[in-house]
């Protein structure tokens, strides 16, 4: 049996049924024409959102596309630019817009910048900030947002 969810209005003969509408379906999964997220189609909703080993996405009905990831960089005391190849999780149909973060810890910090992209993935360049080398053999994530189109 089906959960149904019924809003009623009160009129001059009692209260009539003004609308009914289906929670969980006869499987109880929410029935497909129930899933919008936010707004109608035509005003940007969310269609599809997910993630996988390279991090998290979200698309919207208008066509915007934002990924979210991080990239594990390892470089030595020594180094005075690394660099790695950050896979989005999802495909871009052009080069997205890509924002990097930075790290800072115990006195040695470092700044990132992510390459020229293409659609599928970006080079996070990481160089120091302080001095002119690393302060210590280390491993950091950094992270990164991409924003373009899927469609």
């Amino acid at each position: 049996m089906s959960d149904v969810m019924t809003y009623s209005k009160r009129t001059a003969s009692g209260l009539e049924e003004a609308l009914r509408t289906v929670l969980l379906d006869a499987d109880n999964k929410v029935p497909a024409e129930a899933l919008r997220i936010v707004g109608a189609i035509s005003d940007g909703a969310i269609i599809e959102q997910g993630s996988n080993a390279n991090g998290d996405w979200v698309r919207y009905a208008n066509g915007t596309q934002i990924c979210t990831g991080s990239v594990t960089i390892s470089f030595v005391s020594t180094d005075s630019y690394v660099a790695s190849t950050a896979t989005f999780p999802a495909v871009f149909i052009s080069p997205p817009v890509v924002v990097s973060g930075t790290y800072q810890g115990a006195g040695n910090g470092s700044a990132s910048d992510a390459a020229p992209p293409n659609a599928t993935s970006c080079l996070i360049c990481v160089s120091p900030t302080r001095g002119i080398t690393f302060g210590s053999d280390s491993t950091r994530e950094y992270t990164y947002i991409a924003i373009g189109k899927w469609k």
